[in-house]
């Protein structure tokens, strides 16, 4: 797994690095064992997962539930989650309010020992 220090070295060094999207359970399944280095969950979610014609209609309660979906399996990548359109802008503490609830959902997944 990489650290946010290498991804920042790597950064640096204008070297490569690999992403996918990942909204689901089944396919984080079949992304924990490659290379990738991280693992983006995306508001445009309300699109592919939900049907909507753009990613402006996700939801806090969307990227919550596709955030533990994800993690519940994605142990070892960077694993980076959207807060949705405009949800933070509506007030530093509205945006730590969100941030709590996509924090809330990796917890339960991960093994703090050692942090």
């Amino acid at each position: 797994m990489k650290t946010i220090s290498e991804f920042i070295l790597a950064k640096q060094k204008q070297e490569k690095i690999s992403m996918v999207t990942c909204y689901d359970f089944t396919s984080a399944q079949i992304i924990k064992n490659t290379n990738v280095d991280a693992v983006l969950i995306g508001d445009s979610a309300a699109m592919t997962m939900h049907g909507y014609p753009n990613a402006v209609c996700a939801i806090m309660d969307q990227m919550v539930l596709h955030t533990s979906a994800v993690t519940k399996v994605i142990k070892t990548k960077l694993v980076i989650a959207y807060l949705p359109f405009l949800s933070y802008r509506s007030g530093f503490a509205n945006t730590l309010l969100s941030v709590k609830r996509l924090m809330q959902a990796v917890l339960p997944h991960i093994n703090l020992v050692g942090w």
